[in-house]
């Protein structure tokens, strides 16, 4: 009885021993490790291994992180970079560890800030951009810096991302490459900007455009009022034109020059009215012509006589009056007596 009980015992613990055995085959683990360089006197690269982070300091020139389970992968990345260092790394991932693996290598290097400073405005933010990186300068701030630093060698442009509304800020000094210092030279200044617009009156007709110097600005018939979107800094001329003719009517511009100070120019008119460009262009160059007779008027009355001394005043004339058309002679009274010496003196 007691020989049967020792035997079941033995029997228990042997098949005990069976499952136990395998899994310590199933639960081997391996590390991870490699060398770091580079890193200066005093500063500290925090690097990550999937969920597990360690941190290497300078007097460090290798690492090691704690041991996984045989079969898993591993891949190796800088949780927290040293200030002012910059750290890469290689060899960092691989898939069914079954041994321990120490080739992955963390270079670190030494980078340097891009910084300048902000003049000229006042109660609105400004937002820069370095490559992939935006930095918000908020309001009231007169100096900036990227909190990502660059190695050297490496290039650098700073240009501004989103305009503040109401000024124009441009940048100088902004492009360059790194070499072993700071930037500090990056210079952005700010202005003032301000819209020019006015009213219109008598607008009946589709096809009216505007111009503001090169910026064309499209008015739809019945409009009373326009402003252009493009803004001007203060200092800087304008002039406001019709650049096509609404259809069948013809429009001016009055108050369409000048110089924006510190104020919104809202006081530019326009006046519509019936009639097209190509009437008024017409009635504009046959007045130019009886000017310029009027001035050659004795050169031409000294011809009339000369070519023929049998010439009358009524052919004269008639001559006239079929060549010039009765609106002409009304729309202005210095050509009609224009017509009227040149008449006289002929005869």
């Amino acid at each position: 009885m007691m020989a049967s009980l020792v035997r079941c015992v033995s029997v228990v613990f042997l098949l005990c021993c069976a499952f136990v055995v395998p899994s310590y085959a199933q639960t081997a683990t391996y590390t991870v490790g490699g060398s770091v360089t580079g890193l200066a006197t005093g500063k500290v690269v925090v690097l990550k291994n999937n969920t597990s982070t360690i941190s290497v300091s300078s007097t460090s020139s290798t690492f090691t992180f704690p041991s996984q389970a045989a079969g898993t992968s591993w891949n190796v990345s800088v949780a927290l970079q040293p200030s002012g260092q910059t750290c890469t790394v290689t060899n960092a991932s691989g898939t069914n560890i079954s041994a321990n693996v120490s080739t992955v290598s963390v270079n670190c290097a030494a980078t340097f800030t891009v910084a300048g400073t902000v003049s000229g405005l006042s109660g609105v933010p400004l937002v820069l951009r370095m490559g992939t990186v935006t930095l918000v300068v908020t309001n009231g701030a007169t100096s900036f810096k990227f909190g990502s630093g660059l190695a050297a060698g490496k290039t650098y442009a700073v240009l501004v991302a989103l305009q503040p509304p109401g000024y124009q800020c441009t940048v100088s000094n902004g492009t360059g490459t790194i070499t072993t210092a700071n930037i500090t030279n990056v210079a952005v200044v700010c202005a003032r900007t301000y819209t020019v617009g006015g009213t219109i009156s008598g607008l009946t007709a589709s096809g009216l455009t505007l111009k503001l110097n090169a910026v064309s600005k499209v008015i739809t018939a019945g409009t009373t009022s326009f402003t252009f979107a493009t803004a001007l800094k203060a200092g800087s001329s304008y002039v406001v034109t019709v650049g096509t003719q609404p259809t069948g009517q013809t429009c001016s511009v009055i108050n369409g020059t000048g110089t924006v100070v510190d104020a919104t120019i809202t006081n530019v008119s326009v006046t519509c009215g019936s009639g097209s460009s190509s009437s008024s262009s017409v009635a504009s160059s046959t007045s130019s012509v009886f000017s310029s007779s009027s001035a050659t008027n004795s050169s031409s009355s000294s011809a009339v006589v000369t070519s023929s001394s049998s010439a009358s005043a009524s052919s004269v004339t008639s001559s006239v009056a079929s060549s010039s058309s009765s609106s002409v002679i009304s729309s202005s009274a210095s050509s009609s007596s224009a017509v009227s010496t040149f008449i006289v003196s002929g005869t």
